[in-house]
């Protein structure tokens, strides 16, 4: 029998690997910033600040190994690929290093699920709380929300975090079934926004330190959903959950994924506009707060230099926002 030695990967190669592989996670939303040494490539991300400004995060995963077989993720288990995950210690070490030589000023952290969601968000947690603790950061830091996570999970996280999501990726159950069929949309994802936001809401009333904004996530374009149906979930969550941003990002499709990719019918689409070959649009659409004074219709802009009346669709902000996510040229050919 030939022995199988199995090398665990380095610090610098996990890193490589988990930061790749969360590049899908959106934040405000971020653009690709070259970094300083070749072991950071594409790891490192240009998020907007919310009163102006850019902030060079680390996005990571924990992990990317996952029980689901979710057909959007590249983390999915149908997905025959390397796995490897950060211990919380040598991760949080990892981004004390890359911030004391300037490289980044926050992190944003997410994770594969396994072997469950408390598991998961524990491992999670404990790098986080090294960070605050034990390492004494106070900077900025985005912390995913698993979904099925126990409440004392996700109280902690808030207390931790100054920004937590959880990914809804798909407008309502139906949906979600297509795109994972293990997870459940009210019980364990919807429930988990509804209690990370009263826990915000709390901090803020009582004073204590908490997380001050909550986002999420959506993959438009592979269950057959309409913009109708994202665009009432979005406003139900603006409405219940004071949610800050929604993100959609376009999908795409996996080598070796079971995605069925369901063309949705799109009404009205605005007379000149086309459909991208090549669909790679991440768009994102703020609160009602920030959006109210750009919901308004106005006109799509034009390659021409005069375009004259019946040349100007008329098309509101959210619905143009939908379009480019599905792979629609924001200007007209």
């Amino acid at each position: 029998m030939v022995a199988v030695i199995q090398i665990e990967p380095d610090v610098q190669q996990k890193l490589a690997i988990l930061a790749s592989e969360a590049a899908d996670e959106l934040t405000d939303p971020p653009r690709p910033e070259q970094p300083a040494t070749p072991d950071l490539t594409g790891s490192i991300y240009h998020a907007t600040r919310e009163r102006g400004g850019k902030m060079p995060l680390l996005k990571v995963l924990q992990t990317n190994a996952c029980r689901y077989a979710c057909a959007y993720c590249f983390t999915s288990c149908a997905i025959r690929r390397k796995r490897t995950t950060f211990k919380p210690d040598d991760l949080a070490t990892t981004f004390i290093a890359l911030r004391s030589s300037r490289q980044v000023d926050g992190l944003f952290l997410s994770s594969g699920i396994v072997p469950d969601a408390d598991t998961t968000m524990e491992k999670m947690l404990a790098t986080v709380e090294r960070l605050r603790l034990r390492e004494h950061y106070t900077g900025y830091l985005h912390l995913k929300l698993i979904p099925g996570a126990a409440f004392e999970y996700v109280e902690r996280a808030v207390q931790l975090a100054d920004r937590v999501s959880l990914n809804l990726e798909a407008p309502n159950a139906l949906r979600l079934a297509v795109l994972a069929p293990d997870k459940e949309f009210a019980d364990s994802m919807w429930s988990r926004l509804v209690w990370a936001s009263d826990l915000i809401r709390r901090a803020r009333k009582e004073g204590w330190r908490g997380a001050r904004s909550l986002t999420t996530q959506f993959v438009v374009g592979a269950a057959g959903e309409s913009d109708q149906e994202l665009l009432t979930t979005v406003q139900r969550a603006h409405r219940e959950l004071d949610l800050r941003r929604a993100y959609f990002s376009a999908f795409h499709p996996i080598a070796h994924s079971p995605c069925p990719i369901i063309r949705p019918k799109i009404p009205c689409v605005p007379s000149g506009f086309t459909r991208l070959t090549s669909c790679c649009a991440t768009t994102a659409i703020p609160s009602p707060t920030s959006l109210s004074t750009r919901m308004g219709c106005f006109p799509a802009t034009r390659r021409r230099s005069r375009p004259g009346p019946s040349d100007t669709p008329r098309i509101s902000r959210s619905r143009l926002i939908l379009l480019r996510a599905r792979g629609y040229s924001v200007f007209p050919a």
